[in-house]
């Protein structure tokens, strides 16, 4: 092995163990808050613009129903019969303070919306998660929850250390191998409900190594080892898969 490929393989490690060191701090960081009652909520619609547009993250806090206070942004559920889709909690501005026939209530409104919401909250013995941070653009990480924010990331862990794997290799092939090596990727979005249907998973990897099969063949290439797959946050809450492999 030569001078130089030694380096580059030393450096792949050092590199490979700051990745993996600062995954570790995410989890913990993430687990942590979880058990302490951090919740990560991102914001689908445009009622809380220009506080929280669509599409950015708030980080709530858990606080009493009698410790909030009026001008205070919570996260809550609506009391029946109201509904929203997929169960999600509101967030939106408390707008008044009252009682009525000895119960505690807020009531709410969305900053951007014309008028207060229609209901009532009752606020004894509730627990509200009360607006802390305002990330902008990265609610659409969290759309599937915590825990799926969470397997996002793992992905892409798996991602680079495939890819640190992918750079050794070439560089151990190069050092016994005097012919060129190039690195060839295909990419392939998948929206959620694809890849959630019965055979979704294994249609779409399919597809993908035949796409890195085609990009080989149309440049006269022979791929080497097996290729390295990941997943990464797609568009509109789907997935991008990425797999990438080396040829000669």
């Amino acid at each position: 092995m030569s001078t130089s490929t030694a380096r580059r393989s030393l450096a792949a490690r050092a590199s490979g163990i700051a990745g993996w060191l600062v995954l570790g701090a995410a989890v913990a960081a993430l687990a942590t808050a979880a058990l302490i009652g951090v919740r990560f909520l991102p914001v689908l619609t445009g009622s809380m613009a220009p506080y929280a547009p669509t599409g950015s993250l708030v980080l709530t806090l858990p606080v009493p129903g009698s410790d909030v206070a009026v001008g205070d942004v919570v996260a809550f559920r609506p009391p029946a019969p109201y509904t929203v889709t997929g169960n999600r909690p509101i967030l939106h501005r408390v707008a008044t303070l009252g009682s009525e026939g000895g119960q505690s209530y807020l009531t709410s409104k969305g900053d951007a919306n014309p008028a207060a919401d229609p209901w009532q909250v009752a606020t004894d013995g509730a627990t509200f998660g009360r607006a802390a941070l305002v990330v902008p653009h990265l609610g659409r990480v969290f759309a599937g929850g915590t825990w799926a924010a969470l397997a996002l990331v793992l992905g892409a862990a798996a991602l680079f250390a495939g890819a640190r794997r992918l750079r050794m290799r070439t560089d151990r092939y190069r050092a016994g191998h005097e012919v060129p090596i190039a690195r060839l990727s295909a990419i392939l979005d998948v929206p959620a409900a694809e890849w959630q249907q019965a055979g979704g998973r294994q249609r779409a990897e399919a597809q993908l190594r035949a796409g890195l099969d085609a990009t080989a063949s149309a440049r006269g290439l022979t791929l080497v080892g097996e290729p390295v797959q990941g997943v990464t946050p797609g568009s509109a809450g789907g997935l991008r898969l990425v797999l990438t492999g080396a040829a000669i």
